[in-house]
């Protein structure tokens, strides 16, 4: 699968919490920096994720574009958590084997 299908399915994935996903997805040693928080390694990464679709009784991710340069991708979406909408810029970095390694996310 392309970087840009797996991006795709990333936030597809989101929306309809399937977290199975993120745990074939992920790399073990997968970071996640954003707004609020930093996260190294693969079981916090997953426990914020599990966080966010139990505290979040509607999730919804309207991706607006998606441009790839080599193992990156950087995706320009808004996000709606129950009544709260974020635009937001993630940069998704990918392993050799497709797997996200860095998962740094923008709020704009």
């Amino acid at each position: 699968m392309k970087i840009f299908e797996i991006t795709k399915l990333y936030f597809d994935s989101y929306s309809r919490k399937d977290i199975n996903f993120f745990y074939y997805i992920l790399d073990n040693k997968v970071s996640l920096v954003d707004w609020a928080i930093s996260l190294s390694g693969k079981d916090a990464v997953l426990k914020n994720i599990k966080e966010t679709f139990q505290n979040f009784q509607n999730i919804s991710v309207n991706v607006r574009n998606i441009e790839i340069n080599g193992n990156i991708s950087v995706t320009n979406f808004e996000i709606n958590l129950d009544k709260e909408k974020l635009n937001v810029i993630d940069k998704i970095t990918f392993t050799e084997n497709n797997q996200i390694i860095f998962i740094e996310a923008f709020k704009i």
